[in-house]
Formats: structure tokens, sequence, C-alpha cells
């Protein structure tokens, strides 16, 4: 937040969100004044996180504006690593997307087509569906590596909910 900011302006607007940065999904106040953030802090109404936040979840908002986020699609129109791009449509990046996938399919067969999945921060049921219509079983997801082996040894230390944590009485 800028130290000129006054969220106190009469053109702030304070709205409820979520931090999305853990699978806490901490609830925050998002200070908005023309349309953009201007800072964030812990919700104190919300059960998972009481008001607190941690680091990330304390700047989060410095994402949503940052000079280098992507915001549209790029093509690149150099070799492979001169990082020369250009801005497309998006129609223009669904319709090659499209094309390319049509290609490798026609040519390989569904089963050249594999996806790797995050954390459940996005949709993942949709990357599931699109692999079940294009025809390709070979979707992996870190949960076999990350959740499942974490959760099997939170619950036979202390018992489940490993998401249940009191961050107002944290000193980290």
């Amino acid at each position: 937040m800028s130290k000129d900011v006054d969220l106190k302006d009469p053109g702030v607007q304070v709205k409820k969100s979520v931090c999305y940065f853990c699978h806490n999904n901490c609830g925050l106040l998002a200070y908005v004044k023309d349309g953009k953030v201007i800072h964030v802090e812990g919700d104190d109404s919300y059960p998972v996180n009481n008001g607190e936040l941690c680091s990330r979840g304390n700047i989060n908002y410095l994402f949503l504006d940052h000079p280098e986020r992507l915001n549209y699609p790029l093509k690149r129109v150099g070799e492979r690593g001169d990082g020369k791009w250009e801005r497309v449509s998006w129609d223009q990046a669904l319709d090659d997307i499209a094309a390319r996938l049509t290609q490798v399919k026609a040519e390989f067969g569904a089963e050249a087509l594999a996806t790797a999945g995050g954390t459940l921060r996005t949709d993942d049921w949709a990357r599931r569906r699109f692999m079940n219509l294009y025809g390709s079983p070979n979707g992996f997801h870190n949960a076999h590596l990350c959740w499942i082996p974490t959760f099997m040894v939170e619950t036979a230390i202390y018992g489940w909910c490993p998401f249940e944590i009191d961050m107002s009485s944290s000193r980290c």
C-alpha cells in the first residue's frame, strides 16, 4: 500500500474476499479505489483466519497489477529462447491451440496428450473434463506426491483436519 493512500477516503470501498495463495483460503478485506485494490487485511469475521494473514496474504494485492503479470495471450515470433513475443487475440490463441491439439490427436492419438494438475487453486474439474472429452486418460495430479502423504502423516500424528489452523495463536 502506498503511504499516500488514505483508507478512510470517501472513494475507498471495502469488499470481502478470500486469499488463494494456499489451501487455507483466508478471508480478507480488500480496499478498492477507482477499480484497483490498494490494500488488503485479514477479515475478523472469517472463521479460518480470524483476521490474521500470513506474509504472502498481506501482499497478495501487489500481484494484481504487477508489470510482469501476463493478462493476455502472447505468441512467440522469434526462435525458441529469443524472448520475442507478440500479443494476439484470445480467438487467435484458442484457434491455434485447438489446431495443434487436433494435429497431435490425428498424428499420435489422444494418449499423446498428458496434463498435470496443480493445487486446486484453479478449477481442476475443467482440466479433467477436457482430458475426458479429448480421449486421454493421462491426467496427473500432485495429490499423490504431496497431499495424500502429508494428510496420512498428519492424521497419524495428531488426527485429521490439516487445514484448521489457529493463525491468531501462531508465532510464525
